[in-house]
């Protein structure tokens, strides 16, 4: 065969060969760099690429993963769409599907293409993506690890289960404030399915004004979708505080209330405590333990007056008042409020016995009792205690300049047919203090004298 007979051949393989190389050289895979997945879900890594070539050549794919222990393959189909013209590359990809992901999928995952010839193979490979798993928290909880004590040290527990990856950032608010970070301590463990627990904990002490206010732990991390929080209530513990004793019948005045014989009585005792108190009266005509916050007595006798304790007790702590029953005859009740009058006004009568005396208090009138002074003043008998003072001339009071004076009120208690207590005293603290008016114009010079003075409620 003459030369000029293969000419046509061999350019018709030349130009298949070029054609081979054109394709090889125009192959370029195309992988996204950064994937994520939800841990338990099912993730999906692609790989594109454009081919000139037949799209009825054998092609084979596949997509591995390298690390220092083992180098893993998955083989993989290759699928190429033929372009609608002739003078346009076909669009090629393959992918790979990871199953229920967990972190011991996190790799870089490479796409590697092979096309074989006779005439000789060409691969390419992909630069890889990167696959990194997720996993949100699916319990997040806050909890005392002992009981709350006003006073005493507790802590407070955050846990933060079943998330992944590790090192979220915890945050902490108490009343609505932010915890200060040295409060604050953080320790993760790892479960069995690779993902992570925390446990942070926040010690403090609490007091009695933290009780029902609430405390909120807030997680975050850069790959959830969402911030977890968990708040409590806190239940603090505390003994009464207070104690408070009331009665439906008359208003409890200075620790005693005042009911006439035969009439009901109903005495109620309040305390604020956590847990909530136990309640026992004792004292007065009460013969059996009496262990409700209500006191009932349906019909007043004389013999049921006198003193009521009212005990509060609850594990943390106890508290107690006392109330003073006064019972009187329905007869005697005109007489029991005018002698209460008197004894209201005894500290006034005893400014009218010092004004009889000359020590009427500068710039105050003289006081008047338009009922007859010399009745209240029956109620009020100062006792001056005083060091003997030295003739004074004319016009002047015989008491030393500096000396204090202490004055005794006495009044009656309520007539014998009211059971009381042997005495009943409250005391009242005023000032003492001398003070001296000098006025050159004027010849006589006044001296004025505060008293401290002690009621007292002595028996008739």
């Amino acid at each position: 065969m003459s030369t000029r007979c293969w000419a046509p051949l061999v350019l018709i393989y030349m130009g298949w060969m070029m054609g081979r190389l054109d394709a090889a050289d125009t192959i370029h895979l195309h992988q996204p760099p950064q994937t994520e997945a939800e841990m338990g879900h099912n993730v999906t890594v692609n790989c594109t690429f454009n081919y000139n070539g037949n799209t009825s050549d054998r092609m084979f794919g596949k997509f591995y993963v390298q690390n220092s222990h083992q180098k893993k393959e998955y083989p993989v189909d290759v699928m190429c769409q033929s372009a609608v013209s002739s003078d346009k590359p076909s669009a090629c990809h393959l992918s790979h599907t990871i199953v229920n992901a967990s972190p011991k999928d996190e790799n870089v995952y490479l796409c590697e293409v092979k096309i074989p010839s006779s005439e000789g193979s060409i691969e390419v490979r992909g630069h890889g993506t990167n696959l990194s798993v997720y996993a949100e928290p699916s319990l997040t909880v806050i909890q005392p690890l002992s009981p709350l004590v006003s006073g005493s040290e507790a802590t407070l527990e955050c846990r933060v289960h079943g998330f992944y990856p590790q090192n979220p950032s915890v945050m902490w608010f108490h009343r609505g404030a932010p915890v200060p970070p040295s409060d604050i301590t953080n320790h993760s463990t790892q479960n069995n399915d690779g993902t992570f627990t925390l446990h942070s904990r926040n010690k403090f002490s609490p007091t009695v004004e933290d009780h029902n206010t609430e405390t909120v732990c807030q997680v975050s991390h850069p790959v959830w979708r969402y911030n977890k929080t968990a708040s409590i209530s806190l239940n603090v513990s505390y003994g009464p505080i207070t104690v408070n004793v009331t009665s439906d019948t008359d208003a409890v005045t200075n620790g005693s209330v005042r009911v006439t014989n035969g009439s009901s009585l109903i005495l109620r005792c309040v305390a604020d405590g956590n847990p909530r108190p136990g309640t026992q009266w004792l004292g007065g005509s009460i013969k059996t333990a009496h262990h409700e916050e209500t006191l009932h007595i349906s019909a007043v006798k004389k013999e049921d007056g006198g003193v009521y304790l009212c005990v509060v007790k609850n594990e943390y702590g106890e508290l107690n008042t006392s109330l003073t029953l006064l019972v009187t005859d329905r007869d005697s009740n005109d007489k029991v409020s005018n002698r209460g009058d008197k004894a209201l006004y005894s500290l006034a009568v005893i400014s009218i016995i010092l004004a009889d005396q000359g020590l009427q208090p500068q710039g105050q009138e003289p006081l008047h009792d338009d009922s007859g002074p010399t009745q209240d003043v029956t109620y009020a008998v100062p006792k001056s205690h005083k060091k003997k003072a030295k003739r004074q001339p004319a016009g002047q009071t015989g008491l030393e300049d500096p000396q204090l004076v202490y004055a005794d009120i006495l009044f009656p208690l309520a007539p014998q047919s009211v059971s009381a207590m042997d005495e009943v005293a409250m005391t009242i603290y005023s000032e003492v203090g001398k003070k001296k008016e000098h006025n050159a114009n004027r010849r006589d010079q006044a001296a004025v004298l505060d008293s401290i003075y002690t009621l007292a409620e002595l028996p008739s």
